[in-house]
């Protein structure tokens, strides 16, 4: 998945946990889809956001094509 990113959407304020959707992404999650929770950590304080990420992602691998051999 080296190079490949996920296109997320969602409101990044300070809530102790919520959820973000995936929308899509880069390269081999072109065609992603699916759901981050998030939950802040015990350490976030005012001035950071430390948060755990549980990510759920659907992607279909694109597949090789062989070419016939002559």
């Amino acid at each position: 998945f080296a190079g490949s990113t996920l296109e997320v959407s969602g409101i990044t304020e300070v809530k102790p946990n919520g959820q973000w959707s995936v929308t899509g992404g880069t390269a081999a999650f072109a065609s992603a889809h699916g759901t981050i929770k998030f939950t802040n950590s015990a350490s976030s304080t005012a001035t950071d956001a430390i948060k755990e990420l549980d990510i759920h992602v659907f992607h279909t691998p694109e597949t090789a094509v062989s070419t016939p051999s002559k």
